[in-house]
């Protein structure tokens, strides 16, 4: 017996809401856990760039740290070069009195 139109459409009605019952809710399922997926995603990128913000200050006082140590250097370049100057200074006001303390043994 060959199927009239209204058969045809009860019959597609019938497949449409079976897929429907059945694919749907997988859909669903899926856009579920990629919502959580894009959530984890974005929490991810604002991690990268506060971690990149935080590597960029890192360095910035490196920089800082490396210039404040040359500097550092250099002073104590000078105070021992002071010292050494004081010292031959002592050493030359004791020298007639043949007794010789100096600045630098006694730091």
């Amino acid at each position: 017996m060959p199927l009239n139109s209204k058969d045809v459409a009860i019959v597609r009605n019938t497949v449409i809401e079976a897929l429907e019952a059945i694919v749907l809710p997988r859909f669903d399922e899926h856009d579920r856990r990629f919502d959580a997926i894009e959530s984890d995603i974005s929490v991810l990128k604002s991690d990268v760039t506060t971690l990149k913000n935080d590597v960029t200050t890192l360095k910035i006082d490196v920089t800082t740290l490396k210039n404040d140590v040359r500097i550092l250097k250099d002073d104590m370049r000078e105070v021992k070069i002071t010292l050494q100057s004081l010292d031959g200074r002592v050493e030359a006001l004791y020298s007639p009195l043949n007794t010789k303390p100096t600045l630098l043994t006694k730091l």
